[in-house]
């Protein structure tokens, strides 16, 4: 898996150090049930980073799960994503995201995308924020039963936040991906997540995220992979 480990390497190289400079960054510890292709509970760590510049903003996220049982590798997942965007008028932004992802159960060794988009902030209040994005991407997968892919697809997603409590932060993730190549082959994704500070730096949060894919590689069992984890969350 060269390529994954040069991938992994040109993100934390070029965008970690850029994303560490913000205020609103988080790391995360929880442990993760999860059902589908993977089955099993086990700890996993996570990371949420923010940085601002005026009109532009970065934002890079990520999830990675592990676990052996007598030996046998039984999960292993990775998700990294990256957005940098840039406002164009109050409301409408320009943005850049990629995505590196791995699921050996589900039958990737690697899913990759990289492309542009246009966002609009549907809602923009103190409180409560609501994001819609439509983008394309090149679209690169390496399969775990042999033979890789690539194509270009087309994304809409929306972001949702609101401060439900003075101490209570809800956040709402959804997106639809997919491919020009063959209309059938197409990914859902969503990710729901509640958050309580305990102290100034630390916080509880439970998330819960659903990924759906409609063509499955020879690998995977089952369309549906869910994983509900709850954490200790650490701000910084």
């Amino acid at each position: 898996m060269k390529l994954f480990r040069i991938l992994i390497g040109f993100i934390v190289t070029l965008f970690f150090p850029l994303a560490t400079m913000g205020k609103d960054n988080q790391i995360s510890i929880s442990y993760s049930n999860t059902a589908g292709n993977t089955d099993t509970q086990t700890l996993s760590i996570g990371y949420n980073l923010e940085r601002n510049w005026d009109s532009l903003r970065f934002y890079s996220d990520g999830f990675y799960l592990y676990k052996e049982d007598s030996g046998r590798e039984t999960a292993n997942k990775l998700t990294i994503n990256n957005r940098g965007e840039a406002d164009i008028t109050g409301r409408i932004l320009f943005f850049v995201k990629n995505f590196i992802k791995r699921d050996k159960f589900s039958g990737y060794n690697l899913r990759f995308g990289l492309g542009p988009g246009i966002g609009y902030q549907l809602i923009k209040k103190d409180n409560e924020n609501l994001k819609l994005f439509l983008g394309t991407d090149f679209t690169y997968n390496d399969y775990t039963e042999g033979g890789t892919e690539n194509y270009a697809s087309g994304d809409v997603s929306l972001e949702y936040n609101r401060q439900l409590l003075e101490n209570l932060l809800f956040t709402q993730k959804i997106s639809y991906l997919v491919s020009f190549k063959n209309s059938d082959d197409y990914f859902i994704h969503s990710e729901t997540n509640f958050e309580v500070p305990i102290t100034e730096k630390m916080a509880l949060g439970i998330s819960y995220k659903v990924d759906y894919h409609n063509l499955l590689p020879e690998d995977a069992e089952y369309h549906t992979d869910r994983v509900f984890s709850t954490s200790l969350i650490y701000r910084f």
